[in-house]
């Protein structure tokens, strides 16, 4: 661009009409913003909103005290349409993730998150406030991620009360009873999860049912339109199980699950629970193997609706089948030792 000014300088004998030089500099920029766009997908403003989000953001990482006040900064730079929450979840406050949410919602920003904090503390006030300032609040992968619970009700049964729910929620709790049933020690079967990538370092919160039980509260709070918080759910892990009772289960046609239930009754309130219990083999959610899960829905216009998410891994569809096989040649033994 210099060099294209210098020309046209000397043959201008060194003077050019301001108009003209701005009339080639714009049309120089426009080019150069052009050639831009079709090099990198972007535009010249996409960049510098980016650039300005990225200062905010190095702002906020680096003086965490200003968080709220850095988060509206933050999305007005950026312009954002939608924020995308991904904070870890408290189970016990739903913090830091409401305060963000709140922030983006009152600053007329969609927010989709799949932190089920916040769902479970405080949906009704952010609902709310979504619809005030006309936008999305959006949390449809906080239980299930990849089944559409929550966009079923709202879109397809708006109507419908859900009177009681009942269903495997902990892929990582399931995946390690399958995997005990077929022989491994608990401690293996906890690596396995891990090393799928489906159970964290620390897998306590699987383990002791808390996951499970916010999962509950979740669906309870937004299905039943009931406030009901995780201290209210009757938990219990898998900790206390013994794996050789585990394996030798379907020898009996019996089966041990993380059962997660919620009921809804005639006087409004809530009860729920999560703790093991022994399924027979007939029962739905005992031939559900693996990091699959399942929940029935039971309303007052629709009996029985079944929801599954199948297995994410390749992996995961040998480890069912093994499983099965596995119980499958427990349940020969048994068989022959009871001369059925």
């Amino acid at each position: 661009m210099l060099y294209k000014a210098g020309v046209a300088m000397s043959k201008a004998n060194g003077t050019l009409p301001v108009s003209q030089v701005a009339a080639a500099a714009h049309a120089t920029v426009r080019t150069l913003e052009r050639k831009f766009k079709q090099a990198a997908g972007h535009t010249v403003k996409d960049v510098s909103g980016l650039m300005r989000f990225e200062q905010v953001r190095n702002r906020i990482w680096h003086y965490p005290g200003s968080n709220l006040a850095g988060l509206a900064q933050w999305l007005k730079a950026s312009q954002a349409n939608i924020l995308f929450e991904n904070t870890s979840m408290d189970p016990h406050t739903g913090q830091p993730a409401i305060d963000y949410i709140r922030t983006a919602l009152s600053a007329g920003v969609h927010v989709v998150t799949a932190n089920k904090g916040p769902v479970v503390h405080a949906y009704h006030e952010l609902r709310d406030l979504a619809a005030a300032n006309g936008v999305r609040f959006l949390f449809e992968a906080a239980v299930m991620g990849g089944a559409p619970i929550f966009s079923l009700f709202r879109e397809a049964l708006p109507v419908a009360k859900l009177e009681r729910f009942r269903g495997i929620l902990n892929s990582t709790t399931n995946l390690i009873l399958t995997e005990l049933e077929c022989g491994s020690s608990f401690e293996a079967a906890v690596k396995k999860a891990q090393d799928l990538g489906i159970a964290e370092t620390d897998p306590s919160f699987d383990l002791d049912g808390w996951d499970a039980t916010v999962k509950v509260s979740a669906l309870a709070t937004v299905l039943m339109d009931y406030p009901l918080k995780p201290k209210d759910v009757v938990r219990e892990g898998i900790r206390g199980l013994k794996p050789d009772a585990v394996q030798s289960a379907p020898m009996m046609g019996r089966r041990y699950k993380l059962v997660c239930q919620a009921e809804k009754h005639t006087d409004g309130t809530v009860t729920a629970t999560v703790r093991p219990e022994q399924l027979s083999n007939d029962d739905p959610l005992a031939r559900v193997d693996g990091a699959t899960s399942i929940v029935q829905f039971q309303m007052d216009v629709i009996h029985g609706l079944t929801l599954s998410e199948l297995p994410l891994f390749l992996e995961d569809v040998q480890i069912a089948h093994e499983a099965y096989l596995s119980r499958e040649a427990l349940a020969e033994r048994y068989r022959n030792a009871q001369g059925l």
